[in-house]
């Protein structure tokens, strides 16, 4: 009797372990740092381009994201469609390329584990093509190693890159979005300035910051709002955790050895 007790214990053990187990792997959590963007003309004022004089914000906000790193990942892109954001990936490289003790590449091809070893800051503006499942693993890596990702959208004219730029962040698990049905807000260069500015490090030393006809972007911790208050610039920092798989492992074990205890317990106060 005690033995087909046991062996019903046991099942029922397993049975729980393994709604725990299943639980736990399906839940994907990341280290690292997401910075979203809806407009694509911060890069003007960062470089000079389009007529825009250099803005010393935005400069600073570009050198604050890469924190203590040296090596930045542009992805290439097809998608200037708009002479203000044409070039907008050579425009960044050459920014990073030209600070000092920086290196910074343009990536053509897929993302993978290689491009990302040596990485501190991947960045994908208005990217092109929707990022594949084994690209999002591979972002996922470089984000448990506490990299950076900074995803550059724009206004709703760019529906197909903000798609992709919100697909990505989906599948890496951010609560960031871009608003990609919004209207576009603050048309022609603007400049934020004091309360639209938050105080955060990656804001440390901006005192002004250039921007055009943006999109809003919802979730995460505002960085910059609009005229009227609308985030275009957030960012969301992660925690690391154990592994998820290691978690589930834990806790069925747990779970075996607590339901073995309690029903041996029970058995010897039954047969005193």
């Amino acid at each position: 009797m005690q033995l087909i007790q046991m062996s019903n214990l046991i099942k029922g053990a397993l049975c729980s372990a393994s709604v725990i187990l299943a639980f736990s792997v399906g839940s994907r959590s990341y280290a690292g740092t997401f910075i979203v963007s809806g407009d694509a003309n911060i890069v003007n004022p960062l470089v000079g381009s389009s007529n825009q004089p250099i803005n010393p914000g935005n400069v600073q906000f570009f050198t604050n994201i890469l924190e203590d790193g040296t090596n930045v990942v542009v992805q290439n892109t097809n998608s200037g469609n708009d002479t203000a954001v044409e070039g907008i990936e050579s425009e960044i490289n050459s920014f990073y390329n030209n600070l000092t003790g920086v290196t910074s590449t343009i990536v053509n091809g897929l993302i993978t584990p290689a491009v990302l070893s040596s990485a501190d800051l991947f960045i994908s503006p208005l990217p092109d093509h929707s990022f594949s499942n084994a690209e999002i693993a591979s972002l996922g890596d470089f984000l448990k190693n506490n990299g950076s990702i900074l995803f550059i959208g724009d206004n709703s004219n760019f529906e197909q890159e903000n798609a992709r730029i919100n697909t990505a962040l989906t599948g890496l698990g951010s609560k960031i979005s871009l608003i990609e049905d919004g209207d576009i807000f603050d048309s022609g260069f603007n400049t934020a300035t004091g309360s639209r500015i938050a105080s955060n490090p990656l804001t440390a030393g901006v005192n002004s910051f250039s921007y055009a006809a943006a999109s809003e972007v919802s979730g995460g911790t505002s960085l910059f709002l609009g005229l009227t208050k609308q985030t275009f610039l957030s960012v969301e920092n992660t925690t690391q955790i154990p592994e998820p798989s290691s978690i589930g492992a834990v806790l069925a074990v747990g779970s075996i050895g607590w339901l073995m205890k309690r029903k041996f317990n029970t058995s010897e106060k039954a047969q005193s």
